[in-house]
C-alpha cells in the first residue's frame, strides 16, 4: 500500500486541489491548540487526531500526549482501511511539519500493511524512499506498534 507523509500545508493544498478522494484514506493530526485540521471533511475515510509532538511530560506545560486510546482509534481506522481499500488506495498522513507525529503513524502503517498483513517489499521500501525526511516520534511509534501487535494477535 502506498503511504505518503506530508506537512499540513501540502496536505491542505492537495485536498483543496483534488478533494477528499473516496478510495483514499487520510489521517490528519493537529496540536490541541490549533483550530483547524488540514483535512476538515467528516468522512469515513478521514481520521482526525489532536495531540502534541512530545514524548514526555514537561513540568509546567499542559500537554496532550499520544496515548493508548488514540492508538486504538488508529488501529480501528487501519482495520476499516483493510476491509475497504482498493488495490490503488493511498494513505495520506499529515501533521504540522510532516516529520514526527505523522512520520510515526506512517511508519507503523507501512509495517502493518506492507509487512504484517501482506508482503509488499516494493511498497515497504518505497515508503522510506518517498518519506525520507521523517523522524518518527518514539512515543507515538511505540504506543501504536503495541496496539498493532495486540490487534494482529487478537
Amino acid at each position: 500500500m502506498k503511504i505518503i507523509v506530508l506537512p499540513k500545508e501540502r496536505m491542505r493544498a492537495l485536498v483543496e486541489e483534488a478533494g477528499v478522494k473516496p478510495d483514499d484514506f487520510y489521517v490528519t493530526v493537529k496540536s490541541p491548540v490549533e483550530t483547524e485540521y488540514a483535512v476538515e471533511a467528516d468522512a469515513g475515510n478521514v481520521l482526525k487526531l489532536a495531540f502534541d509532538d512530545a514524548e514526555v511530560e514537561v513540568d509546567g506545560e499542559e500537554l496532550t500526549l499520544f496515548d493508548e486510546d488514540m492508538a486504538f482509534q488508529v488501529c480501528e481506522f487501519f482495520a476499516k482501511m483493510q476491509e475497504e481499500r482498493k488495490p490503488d488506495s493511498i494513505l495520506y498522513v499529515n501533521c504540522g511539519a510532516g516529520i514526527s507525529r505523522s512520520g510515526a503513524i506512517g511508519e507503523a502503517a507501512n509495517i502493518l500493511f506492507n509487512r504484517i498483513l501482506e508482503d509488499c517489499t516494493g511498497d515497504y521500501y518505497e515508503f522510506y524512499f518517498t518519506n525520507h525526511t521523517i523522524q518518527p516520534n518514539l512515543l507515538v511509534k511505540s504506543t501504536l506498534m503495541r496496539a498493532i501487535d495486540e490487534m494482529a494477535n487478537a
